[in-house]
C-alpha cells in the first residue's frame, strides 16, 4: 500500500544523503532492460478500449463502491504517524473479519453454506419431510407457463451475467498488458529520455550535472585551465581600468561646477566660464563611448563576466546547487527504480497476464458452460413438468412420473454447488478489490492538498523548500490539468537566492544568471569584433583627437569672461564694449595669449581669433591715457602687470580695472578642483608604465584598481593637469590598451569562449532545453488506465458478474426446488403407502 502512495511523493523528497556519483551502474542496467521491455511488451498491439469521460466516471464509481469508502485514504488521514498507520492496517486491511464483512459475497457464501448443510443437503430424504405437509398438488397449466417464463428470464440473465465476466476478464487482461507497456515506457522515457517529448532523460541529465559538478570542483582541469586563461588575460582588464579611470578623472575635472564656472573661496562668482570644457564635452563623450564600445573593453568585460560567474562565491554557489538542485532528480530516479523497476526487471505481471489469458479464458468458458448446463437441466425440468409429468397406469389411474422430480432435484442441487462456488470466488475477488480499488483512487486523486493530509504517516517531509518542490512537481508534472503543458523541471527546483532567506529556481540560476549572462557577453564581444575599434589611439580616434586638442589648447586660456553675465552688469563692465579695451572682453585666465586656428572647430566666435592673455590685458589697461600702474595689484605673470590707477574719471579705465580684478581673483588662490592618481598616499603619474602590451603593467595600479584623490588647485595647476598630465596619460593608457587588445584578443574571444562553452554553457543549454516533465502526466495516466481502469476494474467487474450469477442461481434454485417439492410429493402420493412404493 505504501509503495503505491510513495509512487509519486517519495520520488520528489529531497535526499538526506547522496551517492558519490549521481548515476550508478544499476541505473544504466534498468534503462537497458526498460528499452528491451518496451520492445517486447509494446511490440504487439495492446488492445485497450478507448474510454470516454462517461466511461471514466462510471468506472470510477465502480472503484469507489469497491473501495470500502476508500479505506486506504481513511487509514492515512486518521493516522498521525507510521505506528498508528500500521495498527490501522492490521486492524482493517489485514483483518480477515473486516474484509469478509466488507465483501458481501463471502458473507452470503457462509450463510448459504450453513443453510445447505443444515437443510438442503438432507431435503431429498423422505424421512426429513413432515408427513402432514405432504399432499398431491395439481398445478394449472398457467402456473406452469408462468414458471417457464420466470425460468427463462432467470436462465437468460444467468447466461448474460456469465458472459459479462468475459468483458471483465478482457479488461483485466488488456489492462495488465497496457500496464506492462506503459510502465516500461515510463521507465524508459524517464531514465533514457524521449526526444519527441523534449526530455533529455534523468540519466543523461544527471550525467551532465555530474560533469558540471566535476568541472566546478576545486582542482578540476576546467578550473585550472580557466584560471590560467584568466590570469594570462588579466592585463587587458588592468589596461581598461587605467584607461577608464583616466577618462573618468578628466571628465570629473572638466565637469566640476567650480571649474566650469569658477568662484572665489568666499563664493563670489568670477563671471568667467570654461569655454573649452563646453566645447570638448561632445568630444569627451565620444572618447568615452569609443572606450566603452571598443574591442578592448569588450574583451575585458567578457573576461570579468566569466570570472564573476565561474569563480569565487558564484562558483561555490553554482557548485553547491549541483547537489541541492539534483536531489529531487536523484530521488526521482531512485523511486522510479523501486516503484516501476519490478515491472521491467521482473515478469510477475507478465505471468499474471499469461495466466489470465489461459486459465482466465478457461474459467470464463467453464462458468458460462456450467450456467448453460444448469439452464438446460432447468429447461428439461420445466418441459417434463408441463408435458410428461403424468401418465395413465394399468389400473386406469393417473400417476406422476419421477423424471420431473429427478430433473428438478438435479437442477437445484447442482445450482447450490454452482452458487456456493461463484459466491466464494467472487467474495475472494471482492475482498482483494478493496485495497486495490482504494489505492487506485488515492493515486488518481493525488495532489498537493492530499499529500499534506497523508504526509505524517508516510514520513514525507513537506516542510520548507523541499516540500514546496515536491508538491509543485506533483501538480505540474504528474497531475497537470493542461495536457499540452511542458513545464521545465528546472523551474520547479529551488535553490538559495542571492540574499539570505530568498530562493530562486534552478533555471534562473544556471540559465538566466550563468548561461545567459555569459552568452550575452560573448555575443556582444562577437559583435564588437566585427564592428568595434580594435585600436583607439590613431589619428581618426576621438581619444587621440581629444588628447591633441588638450595638448594644443591650454585650459587656462579658455577660461573666458561670460559675456551674458558681464552684460547683466553694465554699470561695471558696459564701458568696455567698443573701447580701447574691447578686444580684452575675449581674454583668458592665462598670462599668455593664444591664437586659435581657423579650423579648430571651436565655433564661429572663436575659430581664427586670438585669446588675449592677462599680461597683454594688463599692459593695455595701464597704457590708457590718464592711468598709471597700480603697483599693489600686480599679477603673477611675467612681466608683472595688473590693475591701473585711473587719474581721471575714465569709465573705460574703471571697467577695465573691474575686469582685471576678476582676472586677479581667477589667478589667485586654489579655487579649482583637481583629480590625480595616488599610490601609497603620494601622487602617481600614469606615464609610469613598465612596458606596453601583455608584459607591461602600469605603476599606478593597486590591486587591480586606480586610487584617486581630489584636491584644491590654482589655475595653472588646473590647466597643467588637464592639458599636460591627462593628455599625456591618455596616450600612455590607450597605446597600452591597444597593444594588449591585439595580443590577447584570441585568448579571450577564442580560447576562453571554447573552454567555457564546451565545459559549461553547452551542457547547461542541453539540460535547460531537454528537461521538461509534461510527458510524465501522460505516462502516469497511462499506468493508471492500465492498472486501475483496466486491470483492477476488470477484476472487480469479473467479481460483480460472478455475484450476479450467484444471485440469479439462488432464484433458479428456489424455482427448481419448488418444482421438485411439488413433483416429489406427487410421486410419493401415487399410492396409499407412498414411502413403501417409493422405496421399492
Amino acid at each position: 500500500m505504501k509503495l503505491g502512495i510513495v509512487l509519486i511523493c517519495a520520488s520528489l523528497v529531497s535526499l538526506q544523503g547522496q551517492p558519490a556519483r549521481f548515476v550508478e551502474p544499476k541505473d544504466r542496467e534498468l534503462a537497458r532492460k526498460a528499452r528491451e521491455k518496451v520492445e517486447t511488451a509494446c511490440g504487439e498491439t495492446v488492445t485497450f478500449e478507448e474510454l470516454t469521460d462517461e466511461d471514466y466516471t462510471k468506472r470510477r464509481e465502480d472503484l469507489e463502491m469497491a473501495s470500502a469508502d476508500n479505506i486506504i485514504l481513511t487509514v492515512l488521514k486518521e493516522s498521525d504517524d507510521p505506528e498508528q498507520m500500521q495498527a490501522a492496517v492490521q486492524d482493517k486491511l489485514a483483518n480477515p473479519g473486516f474484509l469478509a464483512f466488507q465483501a458481501g459475497p463471502l458473507v452470503a457464501f457462509i450463510f448459504f453454506l450453513i443453510l445447505y448443510v443444515l437443510y438442503f443437503c438432507w431435503a431429498c430424504l423422505p424421512c426429513c419431510w413432515c408427513q402432514c405437509c405432504r399432499r398431491k398438488r395439481n398445478c394449472p397449466k398457467v402456473v406452469k407457463f408462468i414458471f417457464m417464463l420466470l425460468l427463462a428470464a432467470i436462465i437468460l440473465g444467468l447466461v448474460i451475467a456469465a458472459s459479462l465476466s468475459i468483458r471483465g476478464f478482457n479488461a483485466a487482461s488488456s489492462g495488465f498488458k497496457l500496464t506492462q507497456c506503459t510502465a516500461a515506457q515510463l521507465v524508459n522515457d524517464t531514465m533514457g529520455g524521449n526526444p519527441e517529448q523534449s526530455f533529455l532523460g534523468v540519466i543523461r541529465t544527471l550525467e551532465v550535472f555530474q560533469e558540471l559538478k566535476d568541472s566546478l570542483d576545486p582542482g578540476s582541469d576546467f578550473l585550472i585551465e580557466l584560471e590560467q586563461i584568466l590570469t594570462n588575460t588579466k592585463p587587458i582588464s588592468d589596461a581598461v581600468v587605467v584607461a577608464s579611470a583616466t577618462m573618468s578623472n578628466l571628465k570629473a575635472m572638466m565637469e566640476a561646477p567650480g571649474n566650469v564656472n569658477p568662484a572665489t573661496t568666499g563664493g563670489e562668482d568670477l563671471l568667467h566660464k570654461c569655454e573649452l570644457c563646453s566645447i570638448l564635452a561632445p568630444s569627451l563623450t565620444s572618447a568615452i563611448d569609443a572606450l566603452d564600445n571598443g574591442v578592448g573593453t569588450a574583451l575585458a568585460q567578457t573576461r570579468e563576466v566569466v570570472s564573476e560567474q565561474l569563480q569565487g562565491e558564484n562558483l561555490a554557489k553554482l557548485s553547491d546547487s549541483m547537489l541541492s538542485g539534483t536531489a529531487p532528480l536523484v530521488e526521482l530516479k531512485t523511486v522510479v527504480h523501486s516503484a516501476f523497476g519490478p515491472f521491467v526487471e521482473q515478469d510477475t505481471l507478465e505471468a499474471i497476464t499469461v495466466q489470465l489469458d489461459s486459465i482466465g479464458t478457461l474459467s470464463s468458458v467453464a462458468l458460462i458452460g456450467v450456467a448453460l448446463l444448469l439452464a438446460l437441466c432447468s429447461l428439461l425440468t420445466g418441459i417434463c413438468w408441463i408435458c410428461v409429468d403424468t401418465h395413465t397406469a394399468a389400473d386406469g389411474t393417473s400417476q406422476h412420473r419421477r423424471i420431473t422430480c429427478r430433473c428438478a432435484m438435479c437442477s437445484w442441487c447442482c445450482g447450490c454447488y454452482y452458487m456456493l462456488f461463484v459466491l466464494l470466488i467472487s467474495g475472494i475477488m471482492t475482498a482483494a478489490s478493496i485495497p486495490l480499488s482504494s489505492m487506485c483512487l488515492v493515486l488518481e486523486d493525488v495532489n498537493g492538498e492530499l499529500i499534506r493530509d497523508i504526509a505524517a504517516p508516510l514520513e514525507l517531509n513537506i516542510s520548507g523548500p523541499e516540500g514546496d518542490m515536491m508538491i509543485s512537481m506533483v501538480e505540474k508534472c504528474f497531475r497537470n490539468p493542461d495536457p499540452m503543458a511542458k513545464p521545465k523541471i528546472l523551474d520547479l527546483i529551488t535553490v538559495p537566492g542571492e540574499t539570505a532567506g530568498t530562493t530562486m529556481t534552478m533555471y534562473e540560476l544556471i540559465v538566466n544568471q550563468t548561461q545567459q549572462s555569459v552568452n550575452a557577453q560573448f555575443d556582444a564581444l562577437t559583435q564588437q569584433l566585427s564592428t568595434g575599434d580594435a585600436t583607439l589611439w590613431n589619428d581618426a580616434s576621438p581619444v587621440k583627437q581629444l588628447a591633441d586638442t588638450l595638448t594644443a589648447t591650454p585650459l587656462s586660456s579658455m577660461l573666458l569672461p561670460d559675456a551674458q553675465k558681464l552684460a547683466d552688469d553694465p554699470t561695471k563692465y558696459g564701458a568696455l564694449a567698443g573701447s580701447a579695451l574691447d578686444a580684452y572682453l575675449l581674454s583668458g585666465g592665462s598670462c599668455a595669449s593664444l591664437a586659435i586656428a581657423s579650423d579648430a572647430g571651436f565655433g564661429a566666435n572663436l575659430d581664427g581669433e586670438t585669446i588675449e592673455g592677462v599680461s597683454n590685458f594688463g599692459s593695455a589697461l595701464r597704457g590708457l591715457t590718464g592711468s598709471v600702474p597700480d603697483a599693489g595689484s600686480d599679477t603673477t605673470c611675467t612681466p608683472a602687470t595688473g590693475k591701473a590707477t585711473c587719474t581721471t574719471a575714465d569709465p573705460v579705465c574703471e571697467a577695465g580695472n573691474n575686469l582685471m580684478d576678476l582676472k586677479l581673483k581667477l589667478r589667485d588662490g586654489n579655487i579649482f578642483k583637481c583629480w590625480e592618481f595616488t599610490k601609497n598616499n603620494a601622487m602617481c603619474n600614469v606615464n609610469t608604465q613598465n612596458g606596453m602590451g601583455p608584459g607591461g603593467s602600469n605603476g599606478c595600479l593597486v590591486n587591480g584598481a586606480m586610487e584617486t584623490r581630489q584636491y584644491d588647485c590654482n589655475i595653472d595647476d588646473f590647466s597643467q593637469m588637464v592639458s599636460g598630465y591627462y593628455a599625456s596619460a591618455l596616450q600612455t593608457a590607450f597605446q597600452d590598451l591597444d597593444a594588449k587588445t591585439a595580443s590577447l584578443m584570441d585568448d579571450i574571444s577564442a580560447d576562453l569562449k571554447v573552454l567555457v562553452n564546451d565545459k559549461v554553457i553547452r551542457k547547461i543549454t542541453n539540460v535547460a532545453n531537454g528537461l521538461t516533465c509534461g510527458f510524465l502526466g501522460d505516462a502516469y495516466q497511462g499506468v493508471l488506465d492500465g492498472l486501475c481502469y483496466g486491470g483492477v476494474w476488470g477484476f472487480q467487474a469479473m467479481s460483480a458478474s460472478y455475484v450476479a450469477c450467484a444471485v440469479l442461481t439462488i432464484f433458479l434454485v428456489i424455482l427448481t426446488f419448488i418444482v421438485w417439492r411439488i413433483a416429489y410429493d406427487n410421486v410419493l402420493m401415487n399410492s396409499s403407502d407412498p414411502i413403501t412404493r417409493y422405496t421399492e
